[in-house]
């Protein structure tokens, strides 16, 4: 495959090799033996697949399948509808998150005779329902248990009385509050991880080099000088 590449061990013993070319990833694809070893090859899961968002009311009569079916022709590989929850009850909106098996997100793709702008679909963080922080599910967690309201622990939220205090920022919030500066932080990352098309731990370094860059200059500029 040349030595256009990048490969990095996984936690689970696994080799994760990203490449350039489409050649290069059709022969890593066709690999079975490496020297003596025998190898099996497969597509991530997620890294080769991209989303996007389209708006149309002329589609909320079509499904989830018809919408994967109509459009798998440009690469799309799942269609979810957006639904709202509104007074006890779900109202599908006219918003469609599609998921391309592309490198990069198209500009604009066909449904029927419509022509659908389709915009990076930025979602919002994953928190964890039992250690609140952001980045994992419960399922693997291995944290404690963490009350979402005061961030203490050993009770629930239905059942607390305490002072609010978010987990994450230590503000008076609750840790599911939109408001958190540590939930405006992962969003501003993952926005960036979409649409510049770099990976989390890319996108965090430039988002918490910038914070510390308008951090500095606030305090270079509001300091006034000793006399």
């Amino acid at each position: 495959i040349g030595k256009s590449y990048n490969a990095r061990k996984l936690t689970t013993g696994d080799l994760q090799i990203e490449v350039t070319t489409r050649q290069q990833s059709s022969a890593l694809l066709s690999l079975n033996k490496i020297s003596d070893i025998s190898v099996t090859v497969t597509r991530h899961r997620t890294l080769n697949i991209v989303k996007g968002v389209i708006s149309e009311s002329q589609l909320l009569d079509c499904s989830d399948t018809e919408i994967e079916e109509g459009l798998k022709d440009q690469g799309v590989v799942t269609a979810r509808r957006i639904v709202m929850r509104r007074d006890g009850k779900d109202i599908p909106t006219r918003h469609i998150v599609l998921s391309f098996q592309l490198h990069r997100l198209p500009q604009t793709i066909k449904a029927g005779y419509l022509n659908c702008h389709v915009r990076p679909y930025i979602p919002n963080p994953r928190r964890c329902f039992k250690c609140q922080r952001f980045g994992h599910g419960s399922q693997v967690c291995r944290g404690h248990a963490i009350c979402p309201k005061c961030a203490g622990m050993d009770h629930s939220a239905e059942s607390c009385a305490n002072e609010v205090r978010c987990a994450n920022c230590k503000g008076s919030h609750p840790v599911y509050s939109r408001s958190c500066p540590r939930w405006q932080e992962e969003k501003e990352i993952l926005k960036m991880k979409v649409t510049q098309n770099i990976s989390y731990r890319e996108a965090k370094t430039q988002v918490e080099f910038a914070r510390k860059g308008t951090f500095s200059e606030v305090v270079r500029r509001g300091v006034a000088p000793l006399r």
